[in-house]
């Protein structure tokens, strides 16, 4: 589920693939910072990121923005279990 910061949301991969479409097809390079990244126990994590897309179709456009993603740990693995982004101003 994707919720936007109007309150809309998104929910199941056809109606997230279908919001995301158009920006896959554009070429873009991207960068990844990381801020922070903090490990509580052995289940639970934390990761703040920096983004940037470059848009060179677009004049280099770019588009800046932080995600916190929070893990946890379930069957050996990390997963996901709430990214939330937010643009850069």
């Amino acid at each position: 589920m994707k919720i936007d910061p109007s309150g809309d949301y998104h929910d199941g991969r056809q109606a997230i693939g279908e919001l995301f479409g158009e920006l896959f097809q554009m070429e873009f390079t991207s960068d990844f910072q990381d801020v922070k990244r903090t490990v509580v126990g052995w289940r639970t994590a934390m990761q703040v990121v920096n983004s940037t897309l470059t848009f060179p179709e677009l004049g280099d456009y770019q588009e800046r923005f932080t995600s916190v993603l929070t893990f946890t740990r379930d069957a050996g693995e990390w997963r996901v279990l709430v990214n939330a982004g937010s643009p850069q101003s």
